[in-house]
C-alpha cells in the first residue's frame, strides 16, 4: 500500500507539472535604450504603448537578456519630487475672502527668478480657476496670468496632491494667487515652492493621437460618438465648443454598451460634469482604456452647442527601475493572466533620488512561430499524459481500495 501511495503522488505531480510550467504568456515586447551608467531610470509609458497594457499596469515587465525579470515600481504622474531641487517658499497669507475665494500670498526667496510654482493641496474632486499676480512691496500688484486651471486631484498613495503652475520667468518678490471657488467650499493649500526641474515639462499629461467623432442633436440632447485610432488609455478629455457665448449645461461621458447605445441609453456613465462657458471644457476621469466612448450634453431648451474638437490625454506613468551599465533590457507586455509583481524595490521608493530618462523602440509582437510551435508541442503531449495518468490513477485507486479491504478482513 505504501508503494501504491507513492505512485499516486508521483502521478499527481506528473499531471500538474505541465500546467504549472506553462508560465506567463506576454504577447508584445519593446527594446529599451542603451544603459550608459548604472543607476535608476524612468521609462515613460507613452500613449501608443498603453494600447498593449492594462490600466492597472499589472501586465508589464522589464526583462534582461536571460529573460529574468528586473524589479520596477510604477510612478504615477511626474517623476518623484527630488527634495534637493525643491525650494519651499514662506506663505505670508493663506485665507478665504468674504466671497469664498482662496487668497494666498507667497514670498519668492529666489532672487534669480522662478518659472513655476508647486502648490501642495489636499485631494479634491473639483476644478477651479485662479489668477496670479506679482509685487515687490505687497502694495502694487501686477497681473502675471489671469486664467490658471486648478485641476481635480487624484493621488492614490497619500491624500496630498501636487499642482504645478507654469508661467514666464519672473523675479517679483511676492506672488499672489486668488482661487475662484464659485461660491463652493475652498481648497486647502498646505505648502508652496519652486522646483528646478532637471528637464522642463509643463504638463504631466501625454496627448493621444486625435480621435474622430460625430455629433447628433435630438430633442434636448447632443450625442457625440468618439472613436480613438487605438485602444489607448485616457483619464482626461478636452473639448473645443462653439455655438453660444454663455452656457451652463450637464455633461456625461459614457462607456459603450455595445449593440444597445442610443441617445436615451448611451451606456455606462464614467463621469458627470458641468459644461460652463467660464471654464475650460476639460474633464478628468479614472484611467480608462477604450477605443469608443460617448459624450452626452443636456441642452434643455437651449440651442445645441457644437463640438468642434475632442482631445484625449493620459497622465504620464513611468516604470522606475535600477539597471546596470552595458546590459541589454526589454519590455514584456500584454498578458491577460498576469498579476502584480511583488518586488522589494517598492519598500525603497522614498529613497530614490537621481533618476535618468530611458526610452524604448521597436514595439512588436513576440514571434508567433516560436510561441505557437512551443504551445503546439505542449498541447500534443499534455492532454494525452493527463488522460493516461487519469486512467492509471483510477486503476491504482481501485487496486488500493481492494488491498485495504483485504487487509481489514
Amino acid at each position: 500500500m505504501i508503494r501504491l501511495s507513492k505512485i499516486l503522488f508521483a502521478l499527481n505531480v506528473i499531471c500538474l507539472a505541465p500546467l504549472l510550467s506553462s508560465g506567463q504568456d506576454f504577447k508584445f515586447t519593446a527594446e529599451l535604450g542603451a544603459v550608459d551608467t548604472t543607476g535608476f531610470y524612468a521609462i515613460p509609458i507613452l500613449s501608443k504603448l498603453s494600447a498593449y497594457i492594462r490600466t492597472d499596469f499589472a501586465d508589464i515587465r522589464i526583462a534582461d537578456k536571460n529573460k529574468r525579470w528586473v524589479p520596477h515600481i510604477i510612478q504615477q504622474g511626474k517623476s518623484p519630487l527630488m527634495e534637493d531641487l525643491f525650494t519651499a517658499f514662506p506663505i505670508m497669507q493663506n485665507t478665504v475672502t468674504d466671497s469664498g475665494k482662496n487668497l494666498l500670498v507667497i514670498e519668492n526667496t529666489r532672487s534669480e527668478g522662478i518659472y513655476n510654482l508647486k502648490l501642495f493641496l489636499k485631494n479634491s474632486a473639483v476644478s477651479r480657476t485662479a489668477m496670479l499676480s506679482g509685487s515687490n512691496d505687497q502694495h502694487d500688484w501686477f497681473i502675471i496670468d489671469d486664467k490658471i486651471a486648478i485641476s481635480r486631484s487624484y493621488e492614490m498613495v497619500k491624500d496630498e496632491y501636487l499642482q504645478e503652475i507654469n508661467f514666464p520667468l519672473t523675479k517679483y518678490r511676492y506672488l499672489k494667487i486668488i482661487i475662484d471657488n464659485m461660491h463652493n467650499d475652498p481648497l486647502q493649500v498646505t505648502r508652496a515652492g519652486f522646483y528646478a526641474q532637471p528637464y522642463k515639462k509643463s504638463t504631466n499629461y501625454e496627448d493621444n493621437p486625435a480621435p474622430t467623432f460625430t455629433q447628433k442633436d435630438s430633442g434636448n440632447y447632443s450625442y457625440v460618438e468618439v472613436r480613438q485610432p487605438g485602444n489607448y488609455h485616457f483619464d482626461k478629455i478636452s473639448l473645443s465648443i462653439s455655438g453660444s457665448k454663455f452656457y451652463n449645461r450637464d455633461l456625461q461621458i459614457c462607456y459603450p454598451d455595445f449593440g444597445k447605445n442610443n441617445i436615451a441609453k448611451p451606456g455606462l456613465i464614467m463621469g458627470s460634469f458641468k459644461l460652463l462657458s467660464a471654464l475650460p471644457a476639460t474633464f478628468e476621469l479614472p484611467r480608462t482604456k477604450t477605443a469608443l466612448f460617448f459624450i452626452v450634453i443636456k441642452n434643455a431648451d437651449n440651442p445645441p452647442l457644437k463640438v468642434d474638437k475632442v482631445y484625449t490625454q493620459q497622465q504620464t506613468v513611468s516604470l522606475i527601475t535600477y539597471l546596470e551599465q552595458g546590459k541589454k533590457y526589454d519590455l514584456l507586455m500584454n498578458d491577460s493572466l498576469a498579476s502584480f509583481a511583488d518586488y522589494d524595490l517598492q519598500t525603497f521608493k522614498d529613497s530614490i533620488t537621481m533618476i535618468r530618462p530611458l526610452n524604448y523602440t521597436n514595439v512588436h509582437a513576440i514571434e508567433k512561430a516560436k510561441t505557437e510551435h512551443t504551445a503546439g508541442n505542449k498541447n500534443q503531449w499534455i492532454w494525452p499524459v493527463i488522460i493516461f495518468a487519469g486512467l492509471v490513477l483510477s486503476f491504482l485507486t481501485y487496486r488500493l481500495i481492494a488491498d485495504m479491504n483485504k487487509s481489514k478482513k
